[in-house]
């Protein structure tokens, strides 16, 4: 086979199938290898291309380009890339939720938020990324602008919610610097951010979102709660007295 020409070991490769399958051809010996490792990524791209599949649905982690991603190999992913990955939205989902930088960075540079097949997985990364707190990922994420701040989950939570529930200063800082970011945004049951801050206990994300003098701290959820009786049905009183501090808070 060493004597062969490398079109014939091409048009050999281009026959199997599975990648694993070329996989183990490419790695018998060096110039099977070099002849066939560029053919192996381009054969991984097309298979995997999200919008060649029957099922736009069916994500799969067979791809060189979401495994790199998973893993933080950023040559491999480099090698995808080259070789006409298209998974973008999906590798980002995972480069994020597994605080990987250097990728995380490059896949944004390409990520495309009005691409069809990767509409909505550049907010399902941030939530990824503020769940696994991940901030310096947060932040990449937040500051390149193809990031829709304020969406809603299926829930009708925002990211500041979930970043307001977890106690994540640093987060809820970083989105109530951005103008898009509605501080008072409702989900499903009616909790705003500092609903799901004060059911938290978290005192610092109370006064931030206090500070900015633009939290409803008279509003009630759907089950007529006010901030204020949910401080104190849960014994919160230091909560209590920042409420109560506020100009605008009532005693009921």
């Amino acid at each position: 086979m060493l004597r062969l020409p490398n079109e014939l070991l091409l048009h050999i490769a281009s026959n199997l199938e599975l990648d694993k399958d070329i996989s183990a051809l490419a790695q018998a010996n060096r110039r099977l290898f070099s002849c066939l490792d560029a053919f192996l990524y381009l054969h991984n791209a097309r298979r995997s291309d999200p919008s060649a599949r029957s099922d736009s649905s069916a994500r799969t982690d067979s791809s060189a380009l979401i495994w790199a991603a998973t893993h933080g190999r950023a040559r491999t992913a480099l090698k995808a890339l080259k070789a006409g990955a298209s998974d973008i939205g999906e590798a980002l989902i995972k480069s994020a939720g597994n605080s990987h930088q250097t990728l995380t960075r490059i896949l944004l540079s390409l990520y495309n938020p009005n691409n069809p097949t990767d509409i909505g997985s550049g907010e399902i990364a941030l939530l990824k990324a503020i769940s696994e707190s991940h901030n310096s990922i947060v932040k990449l994420l937040v500051d390149s602008g193809k990031i829709q701040l304020d969406f809603k989950s299926e829930t009708g939570r925002t990211p500041l919610s979930f970043a307001a529930s977890q106690g994540s200063e640093f987060v809820v800082r970083l989105l109530l610097e951005k103008d898009t970011v509605e501080i008072n945004s409702r989900d499903k049951y009616g909790h705003t951010p500092l609903s799901y801050t004060i059911m938290a206990g978290c005192d610092e994300i109370v006064t931030l979102l206090l500070d900015t003098g633009k939290a409803e701290i008279n509003s009630r959820d759907n089950y007529g709660r006010s901030p204020l009786s949910l401080a104190k049905s849960r014994g919160y009183w230091s909560i209590v007295r920042l409420l109560l501090d506020s100009r605008n808070a009532t005693t009921t």
